[in-house]
């Protein structure tokens, strides 16, 4: 799954996302993998998502084993839209996110594990 929601605002014109970016296959400048970086920086033990477990094994492995980056956002639209627009709309923000996640991923991640002495 992409992404989870949460709660809607009691307004309807807002909903809380937990999102699920792909965290990019590829190493940093030290030759780490990106998922080890966050397995050993963030020790993902659980998820945002409480039925995550239970509903989706494979994709709560895959955040544990850094594969996969929780993102939580609040998503804001219209409150008479329908749901179909609404969820559009969460659509077009989880893809507009990839991007810009996965580089952030990449800068964070950039120098983790270097140790010198000069």
């Amino acid at each position: 799954m992409n992404y989870h929601v949460k709660r809607v605002s009691n307004k309807n014109n807002e909903a809380q996302i937990i999102f699920h970016i792909t965290v990019p296959a590829e190493n940093n400048s030290q030759g780490k993998s990106l998922s080890a970086c966050i397995v050993e920086d963030l020790h993902p033990s659980a998820s945002a998502v409480p039925w995550l477990e239970s509903d989706f094994p494979a994709e709560f492995a895959q955040i544990i084993a850094g594969e996969i980056y929780e993102y939580m956002d609040k998503v804001k639209f219209n409150a008479n839209a329908t749901i179909l627009e609404k969820r559009n709309m969460i659509d077009a923000r989880y893809n507009n996110l990839v991007t810009i996640i996965q580089n952030k991923i990449r800068n964070i991640y950039s120098f983790w594990g270097l140790n010198r002495d000069v």
